[in-house]
């Protein structure tokens, strides 16, 4: 199955008439990882938030043979999580912060992870030190943002849209998360875009805009 995208054009915040960044035709299959770059201000972010239905966007948007306007918001967005640079983390634990999305009714019938379960993602994210009832104010910015990932995951997301959230993470940590993501695509088929400037050696396709424009998936090669 692949995410179909035709004819889109995003404009920034309060312009009209006036796209930043178009994509003509563009073809995503699930089960990969897809590095998208580009200078600052060209569009990264608004591309995501239109996949996500965050923003309007001209042009149409097709999943599961429905285009993006034909599904219900809450449904498309448990299809296609995004997650932004800034981490939205609440005053609370983290086991409060992790389980957020639990009282949600479309969330009602999914598994709720326990204690044991929210200790592995903790260690398998490098968070071991952290207990599920510690408070969420006392993690760093990029343990926050891994926060952030694991409560998106447990949603079993088709589509993981990360906007610079690996950005502020180190080395071991990033390779911590990407060995994750990576167990994710192999065995549940998610796809998961990453924007970032820096190269994404574990990236399977690019996509890159260049002069206002969309291109690819090309080949990381």
């Amino acid at each position: 199955m692949s995410l179909e995208i035709r004819n889109l054009e995003l404009c920034p915040p309060g312009v009209l008439n006036q796209p930043l960044l178009t994509v003509p035709a563009m073809d995503l299959p699930e089960g990969s990882i897809y590095h998208l770059s580009g200078p600052s201000g060209t569009g990264k972010s608004l591309f995501l938030k239109a996949l996500a239905g965050l923003i309007p966007a001209s042009g149409f948007i097709r999943y599961k043979n429905m285009e993006r306007d034909q599904f219900d918001t809450q449904h498309w967005r448990s299809m296609i999580s995004y997650v932004g640079p800034i981490p939205a983390v609440f005053p609370g634990s983290i086991r409060e912060n992790i389980l957020i999305p639990f009282n949600f009714k479309i969330n009602a019938t999914k598994p709720k992870p326990d204690d044991a379960d929210l200790r592995e993602l903790l260690d398998r994210t490098g968070l071991k030190r952290w207990d599920p009832s510690s408070p969420v104010s006392k993690l760093s910015h990029g343990e926050k943002v891994r926060i952030q990932i694991i409560r998106h995951l447990l949603l079993d997301p088709q589509w993981l849209l990360l906007d610079e959230a690996l950005t502020n993470l180190d080395d071991e940590n990033k390779v911590r998360v990407l060995s994750i993501l990576d167990w994710e695509i192999t065995n549940r088929q998610v796809a998961i875009i990453v924007a970032q400037h820096h190269p994404l050696p574990e990236a399977d396709h690019l996509l890159c805009i260049m002069n206002g424009k969309m291109h690819g998936p090309l080949s990381p090669n």
